[in-house]
């Protein structure tokens, strides 16, 4: 996930610690904080990773999922829930 390279120090929201989320989370916490979390509180996050494919997230949608993160925050769609170009990446 090259987008991520540029945000060492940046705050990542990790939403979802199943067998995808929590391999993830330990990989990016290595290096960067990352804040394990069902609902990420508004405005804090760089990048937000969706690890899950709950209702709840995508009937947010890009924008409302987006508005979580800082103002340009990064969002990776790790389950593919969201529509294709929705995310800024996805696996």
């Amino acid at each position: 996930m090259k987008a991520l390279a540029g945000l060492d120090k940046e705050n990542i929201a990790m939403i979802g610690l199943g067998y995808v989320g929590l391999p993830l989370a330990v990989e990016f916490g290595k290096s960067r904080p990352v804040s394990l979390t069902d609902m990420p509180a508004g405005r804090q996050y760089a990048a937000i990773v969706m690890a899950v494919g709950h209702r709840q997230f995508v009937s947010m949608g890009e924008n409302g999922i987006k508005a979580l993160g800082l103002p340009n925050a990064v969002l990776f769609d790790v389950k593919t829930v969201l529509p294709l170009g929705a995310s800024d990446g996805r696996l």
